[in-house]
């Protein structure tokens, strides 16, 4: 089930254009207001958020983005319904330019081409990697992405969710560090394979099962939570894939960080707190893909979700070490509400400052004085890395390779060289995250890509 939205008002640049739907007029005055505010925001950060200022500073996006983190360099994937327009809007323009459209994969094959098809998954990427200046600005404005149609957008298919498992299965294959999922399911067309309440366990459903796992080999996932808090069917409660355990569920707020009617709650069936984290959700600013050079206001989870997923696309660009299930700790031990966390809010509204000084009290741990050091930093490599020691030429060191999974990959001696500089060849290795142990002074992570 795409997520539903609700009202939207269309706006080209500060004038409102009204639509042959009848979508309502936008308090100009407001969204003037908020434009000034971002004018004088770009003399600090360099980026002109226009009415998208608020969705960005209420997660510290726009302290992200100044202090220079945009996600350049990570992937990310964006499961959806389809991408209208997508390969001609303007707030595409620089993902286009630059090359970083990497891939368009339609793993539903309706025969509708992704970009005629739903405007949805339009919408949810530009709340990622959208920029138009004075508009929109997303969180992982400079990201490489590859977009993937599951969602039958015409029926309600349990074979989306397995659609969904063949995405991420790509996605693993293509190194990709982030998955945005915008998308939620309980109830099909065919009501012998639609879930229960009580199935919200990460567990019953297929696609929640593969979420996890997906997050266990590296993959940092993101689903909004679903819109179905007013829903009393179906309890008020989140949707399929939102109850998986080491994923970030978003829920969505206001402006005023005041919970959404429709913003889907927990707990989960056995008794976990979801959402995770809740994000912007009404009002959002996002790609209108029926004219290619405006955006639009929504609501939904479905862009709370993506808006959250681009503060994560930064924070893996700053920290590329840190696993996606440790990410997700330091991000729910940090969001406002940690100190005591429900299931409407989650563990509230997340914040780049709180969780990047969590990661660097927390989770980095230099190794000693004296002791080896790998460059380069951040510890992303290709080929091969080199390690640097202050002790003398021809000292030995051990060198121990361990993946995420914790197996060791690979043992050796080195012997230094004559200017204390030693390789560690990782030709052969498969791309991901892992564990190298120098002797017994310590450790570091390493990216391979």
């Amino acid at each position: 089930m795409v997520l539903a939205r609700q009202k939207a008002y269309v706006l080209k640049g500060e004038a409102l254009q009204i639509t042959s739907n009848g979508r309502p007029k936008l308090d100009v005055a407001n969204t003037c207001g908020e434009a000034g505010q971002a004018k004088k925001e770009k003399l600090a950060t360099g980026e002109n958020y226009g009415i998208s200022l608020s969705q960005n500073r209420m997660l510290g996006i726009d302290a992200m983005h100044k202090d220079g983190y945009n996600a350049k360099g990570v992937s990310i994937a964006v499961m959806d319904g389809g991408f209208m327009n997508a390969d001609s809007h303007t707030v595409f323009a620089a993902m286009h330019a630059e090359g970083r459209l990497k891939g368009n994969y339609d793993m539903v094959g309706n025969g509708v081409p992704n970009y005629k098809d739903s405007d949805h998954g339009t919408e949810v990427l530009s709340c990622l990697g959208g920029y138009l200046d004075g508009l929109l600005v997303g969180g992982s404005y400079k990201a490489d992405f590859y977009l993937f149609k599951t969602e039958n957008v015409r029926r309600e298919l349990y074979d989306e969710c397995l659609q969904w498992v063949a995405a991420a299965e790509k996605a693993d294959s293509l190194g990709v560090d982030l998955i945005n999922t915008s998308l939620g399911y309980n109830f099909f067309d065919n009501t012998v394979l639609q879930f229960a309440v009580s199935d919200l366990t990460g567990e019953k459903n297929l696609m929640s099962k593969a979420a996890e796992i997906a997050a266990n080999v590296g993959m940092f996932c993101v689903t909004s939570a679903g819109n179905d808090g007013n829903n009393l069917a179906w309890k008020k409660k989140i949707t399929m894939p939102a109850d998986a355990d080491s994923i970030l569920s978003v829920g969505a707020v206001r402006e005023d960080s005041t919970i959404a009617g429709f913003s889907g709650r927990g707990p989960t069936a056995d008794g976990r707190i979801k959402p995770d984290v809740c994000g912007q959700g009404v009002a959002a600013v996002v790609a209108f893909a029926q004219d290619i050079t405006a955006v639009t206001r929504g609501n939904g989870t479905s862009f709370s979700g993506p808006i959250t997923a681009g503060l994560v696309g930064g924070l893996i660009q700053k920290y590329p070490f840190v696993p996606p299930w440790q990410l997700v700790q330091a991000i729910r031990r940090t969001a406002s509400r940690s100190g005591s966390p429900d299931t409407v809010y989650g563990y509230g509204i997340p914040n780049y400052g709180r969780i990047s000084k969590y990661i660097e009290d927390s989770l980095t741990k230099p190794l000693p004085v004296g002791a080896p050091q790998i460059f380069p930093n951040p510890n992303q490599v290709g080929a091969n890395t080199s390690i640097t020691y202050t002790g003398k030429a021809g000292k030995a060191i051990s060198i121990v390779l361990i993946d995420i999974l914790g197996k060791q990959v690979r043992k050796q001696n080195i012997i230094l060289n004559e200017k204390a500089v030693g390789t560690i060849p990782t030709a052969g290795l498969a791309t991901g995250l892992y564990v190298i142990k120098i002797d017994k002074v310590g450790e570091r992570k390493l990216i391979i890509r």
